[in-house]
């Protein structure tokens, strides 16, 4: 049998569930808290910062995170009972807020202003203070300095016994005030069970929250009632005439012809004057008793304005050329004049058809009655306004950091009627034989496309008016607009109710359960007109979770009833159907079922999976294109320090908000964590050579070289346990001094943390141990032919060895296991004997280990395993052995 070798380059393309003679090289069998990065080869995945313990946070509830920009993110918290709390994710401008703690010190009374201050972690902060009764009463910063942290005591130069507390500092993890309009603590809207209810959208300072379990209403307001009133037009002056018209009641029935008297032959008789002939006519309008009370009548202009208080009623003339005269509503508007009363509406009918038909309103000048221009209105008592709290909240940045909850104040009504200026199909359908108000539709999620605010409801897609995000009507009911909202439906076969949306360059694609759908445009603008919604797919798609960009296509989940399905749309056009792919197929049966938290970087190609049934462990996704060719297609998962409440990727950075029940009690704590893709902790030098590493510890936290105390008799170092037992304790540091690059299991003494030999020179970082387990599947002999890989599994193979190259690595472990023997596990440490020094980073930049088989490929398999807070890194694995074909040619 010849002795033959050959070499795996790489372990980043994730896990397989094919059989190991289908696996590719590169593929493996499981693993679990590793990352595949096409740069830096399989590495640990890096540990969790605890940025803060999120004392407010409660059970259930709904998270969401915003991103604003590099300084302005949040991770929040809708709660089942209507309110909102929001951390701080990154350090923003540290603006401190001071608290006294003690103010008698026997200070001079008085105001001072620019004092020093003493104490704290930072340097440069002066205050402003005022004593009375010999006591400090007021403090207040006057310059801010830079470095404090939130607990800090501060003294006043010279007057020791004072202190000042910080209590705020804008720090990563700090909660933020959230306040609520009206007052209160929470708004009944936002009340949930389900927290899938919940949707959010963030559009620049504001968070839409919508609740897909409440309907719409309209509110009960209404446009302006009108009076029943009329107006007579004098539209020319006559010589030997008799002016007339005539008031009619509902009926049709004449109530009193109003004559003037008949004007003078010629010139040479008098005079004609329209005030004349109106003051006449207010006269005898005025006289007219009609259902128990007089009419009432004004002169404006050339014109007589006459009301009633209480009888509807209506005029004609028989002398249509001299005289106009119209109620509300006349057939054009070139019969209103140019004088009337201000704020008199009248419908404009145009025609026997209702569709064009219109309202307008006389706008006086310096709205007095008189010379004005008529204006396009509401019909009058028509509803005019949504109710805002059955519609989607808004959770907006205040200008001093602090966030504030309020309803939106949604666009109202303004021209037309029910016909002409119809309601969005998300609000209560009205009906006109009636006029009862039906029940609204449900909200599932607002979207922002083309600089609209859009609404899924049901099958349609609602657009408000572009630039005028909250504007759901129509601007005018006499013609469409390019700035009406767009108000369009899905039509399908099947039930098509939306759920969300995700827009490409060649449109929005929408997402029923069971159908895709495209809102493209024909024109170079996106209007009511130019719209149109065109079927695309026939997918599952779970509603609960959100669609995803990857890079240049989309990506989203269907759930069934045992596990989850990850589709890629690729190729998407606005005309064609496009190329999906299901990229979870290798690991159909492990991808689980009800997964709803989704995080997504496009910058490190990267996405997470987390359940709605809380656990510690997520999935991930690692994916990196070179062109049109997918280079890695990887899919790891991750077992965190607790059970995983949300997590989101925000630049380079992973925040989870982790849950751990407390312990020896049956309630639960929540933290907030930071785990950044890039960032090293210390610079360090190893072999020789300036290097950045990576501390690989959970929930860790740094403990000052001030608060360790040493023993010299016990020779054990103290210090008070940081932070509460969620996991198996471990002390590290990778600061210079005794104990560079150690790793030591503490022992727990009441509140505090025991650990043997002198640590107290340098800080230290407690956290809590994971493992990397990378299980490698079996070796076989393969033929590679294009981009395809043939395994001989026919072949006879005797395994003699495995050399795993390693990049950045310290401490770790393999376990062999092989059919009929005892599991060997052995831990390696990566110091050479003769070439390291006491005080040494036990880190190697580059490594190969040599693991003794000597077994068939079949009888065995390997496992990497990591526990240590050094790194560990593998690039690949060359392996030796015996290989027969046993006399056969392959064909």
């Amino acid at each position: 049998m010849p002795s033959i070798s050959q070499t795996i380059p790489n372990y980043i393309l994730g896990i397989s569930e094919q059989p190991d003679q289908l696996k590719l090289p590169g593929q493996v069998t499981d693993l679990n808290n590793a990352y595949p990065d096409v740069t830096s080869g399989l590495v640990k995945r890096p540990g969790t910062k605890l940025l803060s313990a999120m004392t407010n946070a409660v059970d259930d509830g709904k998270w969401f995170d915003i991103y604003r920009d590099q300084y302005e993110q949040y991770m929040c918290q809708v709660t089942t009972t209507g309110s909102v709390k929001v951390w701080r994710l990154v350090d923003y401008s540290y603006v401190y807020i001071l608290s006294i703690q003690n103010g008698s010190s026997g200070i001079p009374n008085g105001s001072f202003t620019n004092v020093a201050v003493t104490g704290g972690t930072g340097s440069g902060m002066t205050v402003d203070y005022t004593a009375s009764g010999n006591s400090v009463t007021a403090v207040s910063i006057n310059t801010n300095g830079v470095g404090y942290s939130r607990n800090d005591i501060l003294g006043i130069t010279g007057y020791g016994g004072v202190q000042i507390k910080i209590d705020y500092d804008n720090a990563a993890g700090e909660e933020v005030d959230v306040s609520y309009e009206g007052g209160g603590s929470s708004f009944p809207y936002l009340v949930h069970t389900d927290p899938d209810d919940i949707q959010t959208l963030t559009v620049n300072d504001y968070t839409f929250i919508t609740n897909r379990s409440i309907p719409t209403a309209m509110a009960a307001a209404t446009s302006t009632a009108r009076p029943n009133e009329a107006y007579v037009d004098i539209l020319q002056i006559a010589y030997n005439k008799t002016y007339t018209f005539r008031l009619l009641n509902s009926s049709g029935g004449v109530i009193a012809t109003i004559n003037s008297s008949k004007t003078p032959a010629d010139t040479t008789a008098g005079e004609v004057k329209a005030s004349d002939i109106l003051s006449q006519f207010k006269t005898a309008v005025d006289g007219t008793s009609h259902g128990g009370s007089n009419f009432s009548s004004t002169v404006i202009g050339n014109g007589l304005y006459i009301t009633h208080a209480s009888q509807v009623f209506s005029l004609d003339t028989p002398e249509a050329q001299l005289v106009n005269v119209f109620t509300s509503e006349v057939e054009l508007v070139s019969r209103l004049p140019y004088q009337c009363r201000h704020g008199y509406v009248a419908k404009i009918v145009n025609s026997s058809a209702d569709l064009d038909d219109y309202y307008v309103r006389f706008k006086g000048n310096n709205d007095i009655d008189g010379e004005g221009v008529w204006e396009e209105t509401i019909q009058p008592e028509t509803r005019t306004t949504i109710d805002n709290t059955t519609m989607p909240y808004q959770l907006v940045r205040q200008a001093d950091s602090t966030f504030k909850v309020s309803a939106v104040d949604w666009g109202q009504r303004d021209v037309g009627d029910e016909t002409t200026s119809p309601r969005a199909s998300f609000l209560p359908p009205y009906n006109h034989d009636t006029g009862a108000e039906g029940t609204g539709k449900k909200i599932n999620k607002m979207l922002f496309f083309r600089n609209r605010l859009a609404i899924l409801s049901d099958e349609n897609i609602v657009m408000s008016r572009p630039g005028d995000f909250f504007n759901f009507w129509s601007k005018t009911a006499f013609t469409t607009s390019g700035v009406d909202p767009i108000d369009l439906s899905c039509s399908s076969t099947t039930p098509a109710v939306l759920y969300d949306g995700i827009e490409v360059n060649t449109g929005l694609i929408l997402f029923s359960r069971t159908q895709q759908f495209m809102l493209v445009t024909d024109a170079d603008t996106l209007t009511a007109d130019t719209a149109k919604i065109n079927v695309l797919s026939q997918y599952n798609y779970d509603e609960n979770t959100r669609p995803i960009n990857i890079g240049t296509t989309i990506a989203f989940v269907n759930d069934s009833i045992t596990h989850s399905r990850l589709f890629e749309m690729t190729r998407i056009a606005r005309e064609g159907e496009p190329e999906v792919l299901e990229q979870s197929k290798i690991i159909s049966t492990k991808f689980p079922a009800g997964l709803r938290t989704i995080a997504d970087s496009r910058e490190n190609s990267l996405v997470l999976f987390g359940s709605k049934t809380l656990s510690p462990e997520l999935w991930g996704y690692k994916y990196f294109n070179r062109g049109d060719q997918r280079v890695q297609s990887a899919w790891f998962r991750w077992t965190m320090s607790g059970d995983i409440v949300h997590q989101c990727i925000l630049k380079d950075n992973i925040f989870f908000v982790i849950r751990n029940q407390v312990p020896g009690g049956s309630t639960y704590a929540y933290t907030l964590h930071k785990l950044n893709l890039q960032e090293r902790d210390k610079e360090l030098s190893i072999q020789g050579e300036n290097k950045e590493i990576r501390i690989f510890l959970d929930h860790r936290v740094t403990v000052l070289a001030e608060d360790i105390t040493y023993n010299s008799a016990t020779k054990k170092s103290t210090f008070t346990t940081p932070i509460p037992a969620y996991g198996t304790y471990v002390v590290y540091t990778l600061e210079d001094g005794n104990n560079t690059g150690n790793a030591t299991y503490p022992t727990v003494d009441g509140s505090n943390l025991v650990v043997d030999g002198d640590w107290s020179d340098t800080d230290l970082t407690v956290g809590f141990e994971y493992t990397m387990n990378v299980m490698l599947p079996t070796i076989y002999y393969q033929t590679q032919q294009d981009e395809s890989f043939r395994a001989d599994v026919h072949a006879s193979l005797v395994v003699h060895r495995m050399k795993l190259d390693f990049g950045p690595v310290g401490v770790f472990k393999t376990t062999l296991r092989r059919k009929g023997r005892v599991d060997y596990t052995k831990t390696y440490n990566v110091a050479v004997l003769g070439a390291y020094e006491l005080g040494d980073l036990q880190v190697a930049m580059t490594k190969q280990m040599s693991i003794p088989v000597y077994d068939r490929n079949t009888n065995c398999t390997l496992e990497l395993i990591s526990q240590h807070p050094s790194p560990a890194s593998l690039y690949g694995m060359s392996w030796e052995g015996d290989f027969s074909r046993r006399f056969y040619e392959r064909a």
